[in-house]
């Protein structure tokens, strides 16, 4: 039994490890304290004393480290693995369905916009106005997409465009 429990313990920690690498943005806005002269200072979380601490760094420096982050071109950040990978979440879901003894449904509402499901599950109805809460707000004209292949060269840092 003992050894059962240590391979969870094990399996857990790696989850945690590779979760910790392929979830997380490099650093959130709450985490940075102050930008001035030049200069950026945030908090991280010292391991090892398990403390949360201050540096501060030139805005340059930061940027540096900031993109060691991105990923390269073509490559894609993994947002789920096992049972939820994409490669068989559709069986692997039915099948924790029929073992869990749950229906077969997919749980979708079909046939339904967007405006109605607001307004059965949030009680919100989001054609109204939100400044005076009586008129109904409609489509007048949708915006096109940018489709312009260089789009990604827009989001893409100059910097990465040689090494990607």
């Amino acid at each position: 039994m003992g050894g059962e429990h240590q391979r969870i313990d094990e399996t857990s920690r790696v989850r945690s490890r590779i979760s910790r690498s392929t979830h997380r943005v490099a650093i959130s806005n709450h985490r940075i304290v102050s930008l001035k002269d030049g200069m950026v200072t945030f908090e991280y979380k010292d391991r090892e004393t398990n403390r949360i601490k201050q540096t501060t760094l030139d805005a340059i420096e930061f940027i540096r480290r900031f993109l060691l982050h991105a990923l390269p071109k073509g490559f894609v950040r993994v947002r789920h693995f096992g049972f939820l990978a994409n490669r068989n979440r559709k069986e692997n879901l039915t099948k924790i369905r029929q073992l869990l003894g749950l229906s077969s449904g997919t749980g979708k509402v079909v046939g339904k916009s967007i405006e109605e499901m607001m307004l059965k599950l949030a009680g919100i109805d989001i054609t109204r106005c939100p400044c005076c809460k009586k008129g109904k707000m409609q489509v007048v004209e949708e915006i096109a997409k940018y489709t312009d292949p260089r789009a990604s060269d827009i989001i893409r840092p100059p910097l990465l465009w040689k090494t990607a």
